[in-house]
């Protein structure tokens, strides 16, 4: 019976002119790390191929990776890592730029198949995506970390294809490369690390320590914006450290005395691989080789 009626509905909806409500799509499961690197190794490598192809362009051919070679590597890219990819692209919420990003990464692969007529429409589809992408993400409500950082990945997915794409079509890449270190200037503002020590035992307000070298245990920790949608948005390490008189840590989550043997925390940089654990890698790796000379 109740199916019946849930047809006799969606009939008369449809014959009104109406729109029949269909389910939101499914929250996605956990996307777990091995998934997340290779998404991020695509992008580095990408983005990398990108500037070799500039450099290449702007030497006169004496440097660099020509156009062919820059495709090639960027389909070698893809085919390696396109399950991980697609995966990833799948948590996006917002149903046109989730087609939009795995459609992309699945015909990129066909690119030198396609006749000018169809490269130069696919090269405007991929510029639309990207374009869409970075409307999205500049609409959503505060605090939206979780779909920033899906979005902010499918920007560091699509911008190479559809870089590579208008450079094919012939079209410029100006405009589109502005507006990728825009976006990416965005999204790693979104996501600041926070860092915070725990030294054992202590607890000075003003963060100065005894006048005299002591070697105290700390823990230190280094948080994404978001880390409370975004699990694992984070890393920590414990560890041991020579203290004198006014030394401490900075916002950055650095010694800030001069202190010749401690240059980052715990001998590591966690700040790094913090940012590695949400889009904000994904940005600074791209803006690096985005941004003009």
């Amino acid at each position: 019976m109740r199916r019946k009626l849930l047809s006799v509905l969606t009939a008369l909806a449809l014959a009104a002119g109406g729109v029949v409500a269909v389910p939101a799509k499914p929250a996605s499961a956990a996307i777990d790390w091995a998934t997340i690197a290779a998404v991020y190794g695509y992008v580095q490598k990408a983005y990398g191929y990108w500037k070799a192809l500039q450099g290449f362009l702007n030497s006169g051919g004496s440097s660099g990776l020509s156009l062919e070679q820059a495709t090639h590597m960027i389909i070698s890219e893809i085919q390696a890592s396109r399950n991980e990819i697609v995966t990833h692209m799948t948590s996006i919420a917002t149903a046109d730029v989730r087609a939009c990003t795995i459609h992309h990464v699945i015909e990129f692969a066909d690119i030198e198949r396609f006749n000018n007529q169809i490269l130069q429409q696919w090269a405007q589809d991929a510029t639309s995506c990207v374009t869409r992408i970075s409307t999205v993400y500049t609409s959503l409500p505060a605090n939206s970390y979780a779909a920033w950082n899906d979005l902010g990945a499918a920007l560091g997915v699509v911008g190479p294809i559809a870089l590579i794409a208008r450079t094919r079509a012939g079209f410029g890449t100006d405009g589109l490369t502005d507006l990728l270190v825009q976006a990416f200037q965005r999204v790693a503002a979104t996501f600041p690390v926070n860092c915070a020590v725990t030294p054992d035992g202590y607890n000075y307000p003003d963060e100065q320590w005894p006048s005299y070298p002591i070697y105290i245990f700390t823990s230190y920790q280094c948080y994404s914006a978001g880390a409370h949608q975004i699990p694992g948005a984070g890393a920590s390490s414990g560890g041991g450290a020579w203290w004198q008189q006014h030394v401490y840590l900075d916002q950055n989550c650095r010694c800030a005395s001069s202190h010749p043997d401690y240059t980052n925390i715990g001998g590591q940089n966690l700040i790094a691989a913090t940012e590695a654990r949400t889009a904000r890698g994904i940005a600074l790796d791209a803006l690096e080789k985005l941004r003009r000379p």
